[in-house]
């Protein structure tokens, strides 16, 4: 398993496992960069808070990715689906890029969305 496939696995369960957050969380390395459309980020902290206050806007949600080996880590292409707490449903799709240290941590990770829709249901 790759760590792209922990860590979809592991965001997917963390909507309702606080144990899969805390395993999501670990698989970053001390200082590491996350980059997205909302900024960067590069403190794991603030990088928890994060996912925990967008987790809570969710009833459900579910990733399908595909990931390959690149010359600095791993790109994975990847589609989600979520049920937000509005009633709303939420797909996108797009890219992701990171980069492991030494010890197998993410140490960079760029997430590149490439279309969004939300649907009233």
């Amino acid at each position: 398993m790759t760590v792209f496939d922990q860590y979809f696995t592991f965001w997917d369960a963390a909507l309702i496992d606080e144990s899969a957050l805390e395993a999501l969380i670990d698989l970053f390395a001390d200082g590491a960069v996350v980059k997205s459309a909302q900024g960067e980020v590069s403190d794991v902290t603030v990088l928890k808070m994060g996912i925990k206050a967008t987790l809570q806007n969710y009833v459900s949600m579910k990733h399908v990715w595909h990931t390959t080996q690149t010359d600095t880590g791993f790109r994975a292409t990847w589609a989600v689906v979520h049920e937000l707490k509005t009633g709303e449903m939420h797909a996108a799709v797009g890219m992701d890029l990171i980069e492991l240290d030494g010890s197998g941590k993410i140490k960079f990770l760029e997430i590149i969305p490439e279309q969004n829709i939300t649907k009233k249901i």
